[in-house]
């Protein structure tokens, strides 16, 4: 594994592109009327993948579960040993056979963002990669949103860009 799983500022592209196919392979919402760009991934390519599950819990698991995917199973397919998924990739859990819950409590979403994040092992498998890299890629500056944007595959979104950094 070496220096995968340390961070480095990368592509956002790339950066989306392996978290959707971690998420996809692990394993309600409205459907999108524009085109997809499709995301170009390679589930084999496991450093990708070992980066997507760093962004994922890095950027997302503060709000979004992955509630069906536990972390030792995760481990083993990003060829993770226990040390290396508990140092890296357990930031809310205590034992490799949990799963991924978010950070935030679920009712003080709701009250946040409108309704609580979707879960994403459910969203990546509904809705398919390319769907969630272009969600990633598809937000815009909206004043008149409470977040200050929006976003052009699910329009009126109540998730802020958390990527915004990455964007350049």
């Amino acid at each position: 594994m070496g220096n995968s799983l340390k961070w480095t500022v990368s592509a956002l592209p790339k950066l989306t592109a392996g978290l959707c196919t971690l998420l996809l392979t692990c394993s309600v919402f409205a459907a999108s009327t524009i085109e997809l760009d499709p995301t170009e991934n390679d589930p084999d390519n496991i450093n990708s993948l070992q980066r997507g599950a760093r962004n994922f819990m890095n950027y997302c698991s503060g709000c979004h579960s992955a509630k069906y995917v536990r972390f030792n199973t995760l481990g083993k397919g990003l060829q993770l040993s226990e040390d290396q998924l508990l140092e890296n990739l357990m930031f809310n859990a205590e034992k490799t056979f949990e799963t991924i819950q978010a950070s935030m409590p679920m009712d003080a979403a709701a009250r946040w963002f409108g309704q609580p994040p979707p879960d994403m092992s459910l969203m990546a498998r509904a809705r398919g990669t390319d769907y969630v890299f272009n969600f990633m890629r598809g937000f815009y500056l909206d004043p008149d949103s409470p977040t200050g944007v929006d976003n052009r595959v699910l329009e009126g979104t109540g998730m802020p860009n958390v990527l915004w950094e990455l964007q350049g």
